[in-house]
């Protein structure tokens, strides 16, 4: 090792439109895939598995599995301590420490000393310097690239300045960025990324007053595109109907404004409606809710003056994708990047938000030319989509219930109490006895009825009685066969003496 001062050692809102179907895709065990369900579990166990590891372990395993660099090229590990002082690290496990501005500027010469003067600066920095220490992020190198450690892989840093304070966000694709936060939420943004997608659980809405008053659980696919048809729906029965859609994702286009979601109607001018009984609605239902936002929320399925009907443009492409990160990606294609915020929406829910960086914006398309340019090509063309989905845990949660409005929780507890009631049966069904007598032929008028008093007596015990009464029995039981134990008398030995004597007659 080397020692130092005692030391050793970026209009892109677009593409958010279609990416918010993708979104939701999967949701509770109905709406989920096996294959997709596991798969979530091993990338969050993956990710929470990361996130335990100590950081600078987790960042000296990965910069000694990274190839070797060149001389136009330096990659090193780096990592803030709670001190104030860095430690950098090479693939080679040598380390060099820093504390002064000086020793800073020596960081290059010291663990690659072969390398070109001019050579890029590639750090990997540890999760633990970039959540807790962004603050010491000025004091790296001037020009130095950045990346952020985490998941076993190394994300792009960006450090951008918008509404007048400074923002870090992590390329997770080269066109898809997400905003970072806390540990947390930037753990479960890739989570939420790298779900699969499920086409048939996206269910796209088109609001139309008079419509259709409710949803149908499993309509038929589409011979075309093997998706769900386009559901219209009347907006002030949306909440009412939303239960319909428990475990699968709602897409609708429209503008939250305050506590008012607007729409613009096939026919009519524009409405509104309350957004927090519909948000209220799809959470208690775990439908994931996505809404479509533009300046001229314009209703998919309905058709402009040219008679052309409007629809979200790349939408069948994109969906054939594997996961939401790649959809996004392809729905960015050539128009730039966009970016993933999140927030925390109650225990289970969230909200995403994406978007075209602020600093992309400009000035943007004005309300009127874009209400003349939908007019014409029948494209909704939205700024931003907010989706409001449920948080991977309680994904999770949801997938491992066999009963679909029971906790999983309270299900494990269930199972275990009738497995404790099975291994002390005998004891619960003498209790079983004395609560609810067996049943007598000759109290019944005919077999039908005496069989199926029995078969309802049976199944309360099992299912009721058993694991209500499961561990005391289990109790019971290993409490009798420790007092027949005890009362059953031990046999002596026979001593050698013993053995040749005899009792007189």
């Amino acid at each position: 090792m080397i020692g130092a001062r005692g030391s050793v050692g970026r209009t892109s809102a677009l593409l958010a439109a279609a990416a918010a179907l993708a979104v939701l895709s999967t949701a509770g065990p109905s709406a989920v895939r096996a294959d997709g369900i596991w798969s979530s579990l091993r990338q969050a166990v993956g990710v929470e598995t990361a996130m335990r590891q100590p950081a600078l372990a987790a960042l000296e395993d990965f910069i000694k599995a990274r190839p070797a660099g060149t001389r136009t090229t330096v990659e090193l590990a780096a990592h803030a301590g709670a001190e104030g002082h860095w430690t950098f690290l090479d693939r080679r496990g040598e380390t060099f420490t820093v504390g002064t501005p000086d020793e800073m500027k020596r960081v290059v010469a010291t663990l690659a000393p072969d390398a070109d003067p001019k050579a890029m600066l590639l750090l990997h920095l540890s999760d633990a310097t970039v959540f807790e220490r962004a603050a010491m992020l000025k004091e790296l190198p001037a020009g130095a690239r950045l990346g952020l450690v985490t998941h076993g892989q190394s994300y792009p840093l960006l450090r951008v300045r918008e509404g007048g304070k400074d923002i870090l966000r992590a390329a997770v694709r080269s066109r898809l960025q997400v905003e970072i936060g806390d540990r947390d939420t930037f753990v479960e943004a890739l989570l939420q990324l790298a779900r699969p997608l499920e086409p048939r659980f996206v269910r796209v809405l088109s609001l139309e007053p008079g419509g259709p008053q409710t949803l149908i659980r499993a309509p038929a696919a589409d011979p075309a595109s093997g998706r769900p048809p386009l559901d219209a729906i009347d907006p002030f029965k949306l909440s009412a109907a939303l239960p319909a859609l428990r475990g699968q994702t709602a897409v609708v286009s429209g503008k939250i404004t305050g506590e008012y979601l607007a729409f613009r109607p096939p026919s009519g001018s524009e409405a509104t409606i309350l957004a927090g009984d519909v948000l209220s609605a799809a959470a208690r239902a775990n439908v994931d809710l996505v809404v479509v936002q533009s300046e001229t929320p314009h209703q998919p399925g309905g058709r402009n003056w040219l008679w052309q009907r409007f629809a979200i443009e790349g939408l069948d492409k994109a969906l054939a994708h594997a996961t939401f990160a790649d959809f996004l990606e392809t729905l960015a294609g050539g128009r730039g990047e966009i970016v993933v915020r999140l927030a925390a929406a109650g225990r289970e829910r969230l909200v995403m938000r994406i978007a075209a960086p602020e600093s992309a914006l400009g000035p943007g398309i004005g309300g009127v030319l874009q209400e003349m340019t939908v007019g014409i090509t029948g494209t909704i063309a939205p700024t931003t989509i907010v989706a409001h989905t449920t948080t991977f845990a309680h994904r999770r949660e949801l997938s491992l219930r066999l009963v679909p409005l029971v906790p999983s929780s309270w299900q494990a507890v269930y199972g275990a109490c009738l497995l404790l009631g099975g291994l002390g049966l005998a004891a619960a069904r003498r209790w079983w006895g004395r609560l609810w007598p067996a049943e007598q032929r000759a109290d019944y008028g005919g077999a039908g009825g005496y069989w199926a008093a029995r078969v309802f007596r049976l199944a309360a015990f099992a299912l009721v009685f058993l694991p209500l009464a499961g561990p005391a029995a289990l109790v019971a039981t290993l409490l009798g066969l420790a007092g027949k134990r005890a009362a059953r008398p031990e046999a002596t030995p026979a001593t050698p003496a013993d053995a040749g004597t005899s009792t007189p007659g």
